[in-house]
Formats: C-alpha cells, structure tokens, sequence
C-alpha cells in the first residue's frame, strides 16, 4: 500500500489586475510526481466528497471555492461512473485506503442495482442524488450510461468480489439492440413522454466507447457492422491529420478505457488520430493568440465546459471552430496520455494562475478576455483529467478494462488488428474565417400581393422575391471532395398570414429518407429563426430550427418545439429531378409568434445540408450562424 497523500488546498482568489496571462509565466518547477499527485488527488476529492457516501451517485458539478451541499446540483450518471473508476486511482495512488475505496464503490453499485430508475438496463443523465429519481425531465442517456458502465467495470477489475459481480450485472443487463430503435446507429436518446429523440450517434465522437461496449456485449450485443456505419471524415489542420470533431474530449474519453496503441481498423488509426487532434487543438490555439489572450503555447485546449456565457460546446479545427477565448484545462489535462511533455507544460502554466485553483483543483474553465474564472468544477471535467494522467502515468485503466474478454472481443469484431496506419484527409476543411458581430448580413423582405401557390412550382409571383446564395462563399462544414457540388437559391416573401420561402436546390444526389425524426440524416433545407431579435438560444421554444427535406413522405420539423410544423398550418411542398430539388414553404406567424408589419426586425438564417448517397460524408453551407453566442443574419419586412 502506497502511503497516505494528504494535500492542503489553497487557492487566490485574484482581482481583476492579479492575472498572469503571460505564456512564459510558469511555477516553480517540482518533481513530476509531487504535481501529478497533488493533481490528481484534488480531481479525486471532487468524487469522494460530492455525494452522499451510502448513495455513492456524483455531482454533476460543485463549487470549486466553496463545500457546497448536495442540493448544488444533480448527480451526473457520467460524473458517477467517472467517480467509480476514480476509486481505482485513489486505492492504488494512496489517496484514501483501499478499503475505504471499496466500500464507497459497492455503495455506489447497488444503489445503481436498486434504487436508480433504468429502462432496457440505460439510466438518466441526471438523477437526484439521494433518491436517484429522474431529474429536470432529462432524456434516457446512451452515452452517459456508458461512462457509467466503463467506470463500473474499471472497479470491478480493480477490487474483484463484489464489486466486478455487480458492475458486470449493469453492464450484461443493457439491452443495445433496444437503443438502436430498428436503425443501424444509436439513438441520442429516449423519453418515456416522447420515446426517441431524434438524432443519432452516426458521426465520430466519444460514442466510440459506446460501440465497442454493445458489440462486445455477452447478452445483448449489435452487429458488428455497426461499427462501420458511423461517419468517419478525416481533416487535416496545420498538417495534423485526423478524425474530425470540434470538442477535444471526443478525441479522449474513449481512450480513457481503450488502449488504442498500435492497432487499427482499416478505417482510421485512433491513437494516432488523437495525438494529432490534440495538437491541432492547440496549434489553432497558437495561432489565434494575437486575439484571444487565453490562448499561448502553454494556455490552449478548446472542449465543451463553463464559459462566460454558460455552457457550451467549443471545438477547434479540423471540427468546427466555436470559440471564444475560453480554455478547459480538461482539454489540455485528458490529452495528457497523447501529449504528456506539452500537457505537463500547459498543467504547470495553469497553477501560476490565481484563482484558477481550488478545493477539487483546477475551475473547469477561463477567460482572460472576459477577465473570468468559473465557479464551478465539472466531474466529467475532473474525471478525465484524473484518468489520463494516470494512463500515462501507469496505464492502470488500459489494464482494467481495455484488456477485459468484452472490449478485446469487440475491437476484434470491430476490424481492429496489430499495427498502425496511415490515414488521409477524406475532406478538405473548409478556411476557418473568423466572424464577428460586424460581419452580420441583413435582407429586406418584400410584401408579396400576389403570394404564390405553394406546390413546388416556381411562378411569376416569386420574381420579386428578396434572395439568398448559399454557395462555396457560404460553407460552414464540411466538404465537396467526395459530394456531389450543391448550391442554393433562397427567396422571401411575406404576406399577412405568413413568411413564404422557396429554396432552389442544385443537387446531383439527393438523400432523402423516410425517418423524419433524424435529423441531419439526409438532405435538407434548415431555416433559423430568432423572433426577438435577440440570439438564438438552442432548443428555446421561442426560437425556431425549422427543416425541410425532399421527403417521400413530404414531413418536416420544427426541431426545438418536437413538432411537424404542418401540425401548426405551415405548408409545403416539394419537387425533384437529376438536377435537384425545390422546397416551398408557407410558415404561418401565428406558428413564430409574431405579428406582421412594414419594418419589423428578427433573426433569420438559411442553411443547406447536403449528404452522399452512402451519407459517409457530409457538408453545410449557411447564410451567417456565429457560435457561441448564437447570432444569425437579420432580416426586415418591408411594404
């Protein structure tokens, strides 16, 4: 047994002037182990005081300055399995006696067995963290009950007995077919009001530990040709070539359990791909560091976390570029076992911070532009920091579960064999061009007399009609390397009862599919609209993604209400032929909530979304969409 590590926490909480944003500040160097202990053990006693120690169900999140109750929030079914593979870490590291470990993760497991709501074997996202009863009406999460289930069988390798015979249980009892609702992906996710919510786990990202978990599944396993049907596009950004997806941690949280070193499928080389993600990540950084003073070669690392605005789902090249300035220690820290000279850099840069550190470590994320620390730490946070370094450091998680009968039969099955490869760009990232408020286009739209028919014929009554080019100019995402070249034509018109529009789609290949209730799984026409004015807020029921698609069926969506919006008297129509498709569209105000009238402003943005027939690739063209924030173009009714 390792001996007993007590640390005494001390952090400054710095005023306005106290910053250190200067990239060559750094601490005073100690030995790698005493900052890696001292790291890692405040990242444990996130997970060890932020729950009620018979229940064993983590916190989503606590305050880093201040022993909140648990009442802060809810617990996280993430943030718990991250908290059960922690215990691992702390036994072995000497952070609290093992057996002290494993009492608190047998806790866990049978409130998990017998108390925490489940249906087909899945979990909540957030439960309460005494009750374990369904929190805030959240959805039935895939993913989150897959960092429970990794976290789970992490423990049960470590400690055995108990522990393993339980985690094993959870893990046998999840009914995968189930969740993939008759589809070849996965479902983002279940509600017993609503049943499956739509959107699927059909592109990289973390869901790779998802996959490979099903797969491998003793009782309930997915063929293994799902593995396979996941979109997989490669980038290259600053001649990193890799997996494309913006967040950093996608690029991680599967490693944390799967040693992907020296093996590959055929399709990509995953290490490889997150070694270069990471750096990729933080060359973007670098080279944005004249404007966002977060950002040096010691400060990078742009993921989901806190920022100024709340939450939010940052990402970085090849992926798409969200940002703001904020960096994530988590997304420096969780690469450690990629990168672990430049993220022992970055970590050393980060305590010289004041402020930055407190009770369970570093704040989950800040901002020197907006002179910002956030109040909080984040257990997903914490815990993939806490077990990247240890991968690095050890391997042990490596140990516990990637080397288990499950997962190595899975990876078998997937494809994987020994050896490496070498991967190449499937698209050509579109230029990162960096947009601000000023760049924000407006259009006038006029007062139609004679409003045309809505039946996917374009007549004279459009000539008038304001207009909208979404072209190369236009490309938000994705690439044209391996699509079919598409562009659209948007016009306006209003009327008293409605906002006409008709989009003219030039389109070689057309996917259109039956299953309206996945979005971005075809080709489709999205119309933002912000009815206030005032920034779009994703999923407010008062602002609207409304998509139209060249449909068999001819349904649409109005994907923040969960509605067809024919339901609300929109109506429309479509027309296709090899050149195309044409989508015409009446959206009544009474459906916005607004009232028409001669200089009325709102928020107003197409996009196009365009697939391959074999929807391996994908790309998005769209008016203006600045993220974070969200701000979309202007447009103006006029008589």
């Amino acid at each position: 047994m390792r001996r007993l590590l007590v640390i005494s926490v001390i952090f400054a909480a710095g005023a306005a002037g106290a910053w250190l944003w200067n990239q060559r500040s750094v601490s005073v160097e100690r030995p790698v182990d005493v900052e890696l202990d001292e790291v890692q053990a405040a990242a444990f006693r996130f997970f060890w005081e932020n729950c009620d120690p018979n229940k064993g169900l983590v916190l989503d999140r606590s305050n880093n300055f201040q022993k909140a109750a648990l009442t802060y929030s809810p617990s996280s079914v993430a943030s718990t399995g991250f908290g059960l593979a922690s215990l691992a870490v702390a036994a072995e590291r000497g952070f609290v006696p093992r057996a002290d470990a494993e009492r608190r993760a047998l806790a866990t497991l049978r409130t998990m067995r017998d108390m925490v709501r489940h249906e087909h074997g899945f979990f909540y996202h957030f439960v309460d963290p005494v009750s374990g009863e369904r929190a805030w009406n959240c959805e039935l999460s895939p993913i989150d009950s897959v960092l429970f289930f990794a976290g789970a069988l992490a423990a049960g390798s470590y400690f055995g007995g108990d522990v393993e015979k339980i985690a094993r249980s959870l893990y046998e009892r999840a009914d995968w077919p189930w969740m993939l609702d008759g589809d070849s992906t996965f479902a983002i996710g279940w509600k017993p009001e609503k049943g499956f919510l739509p959107g699927r786990w059909d592109h990289y990202d973390e869901a790779s530990l998802m996959y490979l978990l099903a797969i491998g599944s003793p009782t309930h396993p997915i063929p293994a040709g799902c593995w396979k049907k996941v979109r997989r596009e490669i980038g290259v950004y600053k001649d990193q070539v890799c997996l494309v997806s913006g967040p950093l941690f996608t690029h991680q949280y599967s490693h944390l359990y799967v040693d992907f070193r020296g093996v590959s499928d055929g399709i990509a080389d995953y290490w490889k791909s997150s070694v270069a993600a990471t750096l990729a990540n933080r060359a973007f950084c670098i080279d944005n560091a004249k404007e966002y003073p977060t950002y040096g070669e010691n400060s990078w690392g742009i993921t989901a976390c806190d920022g100024p605005g709340g939450y939010k789902a940052y990402g970085a090249p090849p992926g798409k570029a969200i940002h703001d300035g904020t960096v994530a220690p988590t997304a420096a820290l969780g690469s450690y076992q990629f990168t672990p000279e430049l993220s022992h850099a970055a970590l050393r840069h980060l305590r010289a911070i004041p402020g930055l550190w407190g009770l369970y470590g570093f704040a989950d994320a800040y901002n020197a532009r907006n002179n910002w620390i956030a109040t909080d730490a984040i257990g997903i946070d914490q815990g993939a920091l806490l077990l990247s370094i240890e991968n690095a450091r050890s391997g042990l998680l490596w140990r516990l579960v990637s080397s288990r009968a499950e997962i190595q039969r899975a990876l078998s099955l997937a494809g994987f064999r020994k050896g490496s490869m070498e991967m190449k760009p499937t698209m050509t990232a579109a230029a990162v061009r960096t947009k601000s408020l000023s760049d924000r286009p407006d259009i006038r739209i006029p007062y139609s007399t004679t409003s045309p028919r809505i039946d996917g014929i374009i007549e004279s009554a459009w000539d008038n009609s304001a207009r909208i080019a979404l072209d190369e100019g236009s490309r938000e995402a994705g690439s044209s390397d391996n699509l079919q070249d598409a562009s659209a034509e948007i016009r306006l018109l209003w009327n008293d009862l409605a906002l006409l529009v008709l989009a003219e789609v030039k389109d070689s290949e057309i996917v259109a599919r039956r299953r309206n209730t996945e979005i971005y799984s075809e080709d489709v026409i999205e119309l933002y609209i912000d009815p206030q004015n005032n920034a779009l807020t994703w999923s407010d029921p008062t602002d609207f993604q409304i998509g139209l698609a060249p449909r068999m069926d001819g349904n649409a969506w109005a994907w923040f209400q969960n509605c067809d919006p024919g339901t609300k008297g929109m109506v429309h129509a479509w027309r296709s032929d090899t050149a195309g498709y044409i989508i015409e569209a009446a959206i009544p105000w009474s459906f916005l909530g607004m009232t028409p009238k001669d200089g009325l402003e709102f928020g107003f943005s197409p996009a196009l979304h365009d697939l391959d027939t074999t929807g391996s690739t994908e790309a998005k063209f769209c008016w203006f969409f600045l993220d974070p924030g969200i701000h979309i173009g202007k447009a103006i009714l006029a008589k």
